[in-house]
């Protein structure tokens, strides 16, 4: 499994490129600003995901946070900041347009905020899949070791050659 924070950054990257690229701003700025854009807006939307969607969801939402290290008053901050999951696409492209002059009307603000929506997801919905089969570790969801020691191990040996 990929950790939420490889996800984040492959996602940060793409959406920065295509800043840059569409909107003529120096790459090192839009990884800057979206860095910090999109780590909010991936957990506020965990978070409500998790809360939502998920067996326990309080309790393993409380638990995200605690292995992302961020606080109940940052996480309050985050969702004052985005607003409940009906408004977050709207106020992620209003922020979109004051941090980097991208117009809110235009579509590729649309395709960056269902990137980081489809990412977080997923994410949940395999989780919730496999739920008895994964842990969150440092903020990495993992399989179990006891998930890890059902799996059936390989044991055919490659052939060598003595003949060299």
């Amino acid at each position: 499994m990929h950790s939420l924070a490889q996800s984040k950054n492959d996602i940060i990257g793409r959406i920065a490129r295509s800043i840059s690229k569409n909107f003529n701003v120096s790459i090192q700025e839009a990884m800057e600003k979206c860095s910090v854009l999109i780590t909010g807006l991936f957990v506020h939307t965990l978070h409500l995901l998790i809360i939502e969607k998920m067996e326990n969801g309080e309790e393993l939402a409380k638990k995200f946070l605690d292995n992302i290290s961020r606080s109940d008053s940052e996480i309050k901050g985050i969702h004052n900041m985005y607003g409940d999951m009906a408004k977050t696409k709207s106020k992620f492209k209003e922020i979109l347009e004051d941090y980097l002059g991208v117009p809110t009307e235009h579509t590729l603000s649309d395709f960056y905020y269902l990137r980081v929506m489809s990412a977080c997801e997923s994410i949940v919905e395999l989780v919730n899949k496999e739920t008895d089969k994964i842990e969150l570790k440092d903020g990495v969801f993992d399989y179990a070791e006891s998930a890890k020691r059902e799996q059936p191990v390989n044991k055919t040996k490659r052939k060598t050659s003595n003949n060299l």
